[in-house]
């Protein structure tokens, strides 16, 4: 069961804003725009299969390398908030 779920979340990466939570559409076109991706993503206001409150986005990678940069880049000002 654990390697399920390892294998079903290796290519998400959790993520929230630090101050305020900006809107789904605002938050996908800015990280499209800003990541340079060469895959795709899905941008998720909240994982369907996990039971979590709060200001939390799931973002899935379809290519590695974009996950790994993702998590590489580190913080990103958008609006006047971080998303880490």
């Amino acid at each position: 069961m654990l390697d399920q779920g390892a294998k079903e979340w290796e290519d998400r990466v959790v993520g929230f804003f630090l101050d305020k939570k900006l809107p789904y559409m605002m938050t996908k076109d800015v990280l499209k725009r800003r990541l340079k991706l060469k895959g795709d993503m899905e941008v998720l206001e909240r994982d369907m299969d996990l039971v979590l409150e709060g200001d939390m986005y799931y973002f899935k990678f379809n290519n590695c390398e974009d996950k790994t940069n993702v998590l590489e880049e580190g913080p990103i000002l958008s609006h006047g908030s971080y998303l880490l």
